[in-house]
């Protein structure tokens, strides 16, 4: 049986895993009515909110994230659990993300453009980008499918294949918005494309880290149940014998 300080701590990794789900899920939307409130609107992708007057919003989350996921640790060896090198390697790229602005908002100051240049703080943004995507997708394909019920593997996977997916479709309408025809690079703007494909990737990733807890959690609370039922029976079988004739 685990005892206090285990339970300690895996009500700690419980709330950080919740923590980071909800921020997933809420984050898209927060930026979407914090950019109505301040009159910016819904701005053509995530990364430009850097360069608006939500930039605590989105460098206090994308730092949020990427500590939780820096420190993940696994409490008890499940098979499921998310202990993959990969996991401190996405934290790190999205402090990344942070850290190192795009290239749009040229009046936006910041350390690392300061340091490096606009330039290539932008390119250290897009490879952050592209490590943390490329983290979050092995982990929903790969490290959570583990052990996980068949419902649970099936959305895991589909949760990847949408980051995966987003990544790439963000990208391809993110060129189109530079070089494209005209037409095509008024559709992007005018619909925020890249905006809401980045969001629904945030929102898989937000879900997908709810479930794998839920799923955790379970399995924990199964293994507790069944280590109870051993223990109960191991002090009472043996009072029994005695009792009855052969």
């Amino acid at each position: 049986m685990p005892n206090d300080l285990t339970l300690e701590l895996l009500q700690a990794h419980h709330r950080c895993r919740q923590t980071l789900g909800y921020l997933g899920l809420a984050l898209p939307m927060l930026l979407v009515f914090g950019g109505i409130m301040s009159d910016v609107g819904v701005l053509p992708s995530v990364s430009d909110y850097y360069h608006s007057a939500l930039r605590d919003l989105l460098v206090g989350a994308l730092f949020a994230t990427g500590i939780v996921l820096c420190t993940q640790v696994r409490p008890l060896r499940l098979a499921s659990s998310a202990g993959s090198a990969l996991v401190p390697v996405a934290g790190m790229a999205a402090l990344g993300v942070a850290l190192f602005p795009n290239e749009s908002g040229a009046g936006t100051h910041s350390l690392t453009r300061t340091l490096i240049g606009v330039k290539p703080a932008a390119m250290g943004h897009y490879l952050s980008a592209i490590l943390f995507l490329a983290g979050l997708a092995y982990l929903c394909l790969i490290r959570f499918p583990i052990g996980a019920p068949a419902w649970a593997s099936l959305l895991f996977r589909s949760c990847g294949w949408l980051i995966l997916c987003g990544g790439v479709l963000a990208t391809l309408a993110s060129i189109t918005k530079l070089i494209g025809p005209e037409a095509a690079q008024q559709f992007v703007l005018r619909h925020n494309l890249v905006f809401w494909i980045e969001a629904m990737g945030i929102w898989a990733f937000g879900l997908s880290w709810l479930v794998k807890d839920h799923c955790d959690m379970a399995t924990l609370q199964a293994s507790r149940a069944d280590q109870s039922s051993r223990h109960f029976r191991s002090r009472w079988e043996p009072s029994q014998k005695g009792l009855f004739p052969d």
